[in-house]
């Protein structure tokens, strides 16, 4: 859940700065981040989409459609 929960602050931020990947994990203890380019977001939301269904967290799920009509 953390993973995706990290994932929409991250997509959303990259839509407004117009950014082509974004940072949305940190690895603790290191400079180092997990990044996503922005090829991947649509199909990265998707599967958040999927994830937050089975967890019912149908708020999350709104989010992530709204990134993806974004996009």
């Amino acid at each position: 859940m953390f993973l995706f929960l990290n994932l929409l602050p991250a997509i959303k931020d990259g839509i407004e700065t117009g950014a082509d990947q974004v940072a949305f994990i940190k690895l603790k203890g290191s400079n180092a981040s997990v990044l996503l380019n922005k090829t991947d977001w649509k199909l990265s939301l998707t599967k958040a989409i999927a994830f937050f269904a089975g967890m019912e967290k149908y708020e999350h799920c709104q989010q992530c459609k709204e990134l993806i009509d974004i996009l």
